[in-house]
């Protein structure tokens, strides 16, 4: 028979080696092979992570079924093809290269996120590069980018010093491990475990998940979404001032914290100040964000709407036109001012302060805490600047938000921090550890801020608000970080407000970050439009139950409810509905099938996030009021002091 010329010869090899040669000889079958060790080592480690998971190799063999699938069926094919035509070992290492750095990136990202990477993920990573290098660097050590460099040498090496064996051996082994692999993919029952069940996909081809619906499965609805409706109207806003003198306000939003960290959840970090907070006035223990990410999150708590349910931070663009709590607020005469100790230029938050009405920004390139990795910084370095705004305005009523950021991944501690933990014998050594450290010093600055407005006599006539923008996982479910996380972990955060007008009182119906706009007008006794708002005062009782909805800032990742004790989820990468029973299955590990009724409200749920959608274009104005931010028409916001001319990404 006449062979190609090319990588292989005349000389044959017997035994094992005619099966085996082929994928020790081509460059294709080892990039191949590479990308399938990669992604079994990144599942494995998932899988290890997962709370509740089957404890059976025979899970992980599933999981990894269509992995095996597709690169030894890739490998079996190449190896026909560069057998007949020798010049093909151009492409078929090309297209082996591709799906290597696609298996690769996805199992990164799983080690990272706790979820394989799909194509809307990809899309906004590359949009945000400046954010996932800095998730890069901060998640591998200096010896893994060693490790890293190793193994590109070896990728080249390897394949080059076994072509110089020579010998022409046949595809049997690839044949063998595809027949088998093809069985286990399509015969085997799946994992019902929720956090597992979608590891079983391919972690190259996850990749590509999204991409033909346009990235992402979520109807667009009309298009025209961004106007929303004014609750308070210009002439109740100025009876209202005309009253007797109003209440300060104060928002402590805490980054990432979710609810079973703190005291109030029975959870290791010791948040005494939240805890004498929760002591003073109205604690809602039941409540969840809308979407799990900040900039949506904020929109949520100081406008009182649901965010743009999409990816797009239309909430700093022009086009999203609200009355927020400053606007209310500043139009009575109030100061307001937006402190943060992250990077201002993440995410271009000066633009969205503007938009939600404040003329007063602060973040860490104003203060310049410790830097605690590509976004943080250490939180008790706010109290300082917030109270010097205080001592400013003592004259005037004023509405402070204080948002902290060290809660956010990487879960670095300050270095004073560290020590002191060390010193109390506090531990330190996961990142949950650090984490719940890291609450606890939120909460310090929590208490600086509620010491400080009463030494000053101001806290009796202050409505102090503290709470969780969004929860945080650790791989409970699978799932890490928050983003695209819909269990009780992501969603579920500590909502407190005390102050005058507030009466004690516990809460424990479902609500949303959306109730406390509402509660809140309330108990400053400014008359609203109910219809204008989608939350529901809590201030008084409890009002009528009613779906609370969410959806992932990944929006094709999940949407759903919660309605009393029950949790209706929906995945649209994967087309799976599904539903928890909170109250007996708290830890979510149960997925039951939808009721009829669930069916109808998650369709009715589905058409709302549809009509919460825009396709507007994005509109970055020229932003000149928080000197020296520049904030150019177009361009992202940056500041002097910024570490690299300013980022963007959450």
């Amino acid at each position: 028979m006449d062979r190609a010329p090319g990588i292989y010869r005349d000389q044959r090899l017997t035994g094992i080696w005619r099966g085996v040669l082929p994928f020790l000889r081509s460059y294709s079958s080892w990039f191949l092979l590479w990308a399938f060790a990669v992604t079994c080592l990144a599942k494995a480690v998932a899988f290890s992570r997962v709370t509740g998971a089957p404890d059976s190799a025979t899970w992980l063999s599933v999981l990894v079924a269509r992995d095996a699938l597709l690169c030894f069926g890739m490998a079996t094919v190449f190896q026909l093809i560069e057998r007949r035509a020798g010049w093909a070992v151009w492409w078929t290492g090309c297209l082996a290269l591709v799906t290597l750095t696609a298996s690769a990136v996805s199992a990164g990202y799983l080690l990272v996120a706790g979820e394989l990477l799909s194509w809307q993920t990809l899309r906004v990573g590359v949009a945000r590069f400046d954010e996932v290098w800095g998730i890069v660097v901060e998640s591998m050590p200096a010896p893994g980018w060693l490790v890293l460099a190793a193994v590109s040498c070896l990728l080249v090496a390897l394949p080059y010093a076994c072509r110089r064996l020579n010998g022409e051996g046949s595809p049997v082994a690839g044949l063998l491990v595809t027949t088998l692999a093809s069985g286990v993919a399509f015969l085997a029952p799946p994992p019902q475990h929720v956090a597992l069940s979608g590891l079983a996909d391919s972690a190259a081809l996850a990749v590509t998940s999204g991409y033909f619906d346009g990235g992402s499965s979520t109807a667009q609805g009309a298009g025209l979404f961004g106007k929303f409706p004014a609750p308070v109207s210009s002439d109740a806003i100025a009876s209202w001032a005309q009253g007797t003198q109003p209440p300060n306000v104060v928002v402590v939003v805490l980054e990432s914290t979710r609810w079973d960290v703190t005291s109030l959840g029975g959870g290791p970090a010791d948040t005494k100040a939240l805890a004498k907070l929760a002591g003073r006035g109205l604690s809602f223990q039941n409540v969840r964000a809308v979407m799990p990410h900040t900039t949506k999150s904020l929109w949520s708590i100081l406008c009182g709407q649901y965010p743009f349910m999409q990816l797009d931070l239309y909430e700093t663009s022009v086009s999203a036109e609200g009355q927020c709590l400053p606007h209310i607020l500043g139009a009575a005469g109030y100061r307001r001012a937006f402190f943060q100790s992250a990077l201002g230029s993440f995410e271009d938050r000066p633009r969205l302060v503007a938009n939600m009405g404040f003329d007063g920004f602060t973040a860490w390139e104003d203060i310049g805490g410790e830097a605690l990795g590509f976004l943080a910084s250490d939180d008790e370095s706010l109290s300082a600047p917030f109270l010097h705004f205080v001592d400013r305005h003592s004259d005037t009523p004023f509405l402070a938000v204080v948002l902290t950021s060290a809660t956010h991944f990487p879960y670095r501690m300050p270095d004073e921090m560290a020590a002191r933990s060390e010193e109390l014998q506090r531990p330190t050594r996961t990142s949950w550890d650090r984490y719940a450290r890291l609450v606890e010093a939120e909460d310090a600055m929590l208490a600086d801020v509620m010491d400080g407005l009463s030494a000053r006599g101001l806290l009796d006539n202050t409505i102090v608000v503290a709470l969780g923008d969004h929860g945080e996982g650790f791989g409970e479910q699978g799932v890490r970080q928050h983003d695209t996380n819909f269990f009780e972990e992501g969603l579920r955060v500590p909502l407190v407000i005390a102050g005058p007008g507030v009466a004690l009182r516990a809460s424990t119906q479902p609500a949303n970050l959306l109730d406390l706009l509402p509660t809140l007008l309330e108990a400053l006794g400014l008359p609203y439009e109910p219809s204008a708002l989608p939350g529901q005062s809590f201030l008084a009782k409890d009002p009528a139950p009613s779906p609370k909805l969410f959806s992932c800032w990944i929006d094709s990742r999940c949407r759903g409810y919660v309605e009393g004790t029950r949790k209706v989820v929906y995945v649209p990468v994967r087309d799976e509905a599904f539903a928890f029973d909170l109250l007996g299955d708290p830890n979510e590990k149960i997925p039951l099938p939808l009721s009829s009724q669930d069916r109808a409200t998650l369709g009715s749920i589905n058409g709302r996030i549809g009509e919460l959608r825009s396709t507007m274009p994005m509109v970055l104005s020229e932003l000149s009021a928080f000197a020296p931010w520049r904030c150019a028409r177009g361009e992202p916001c940056v500041h002097p002091a910024s570490p690299s001319g300013g980022v963007h990404g959450n």
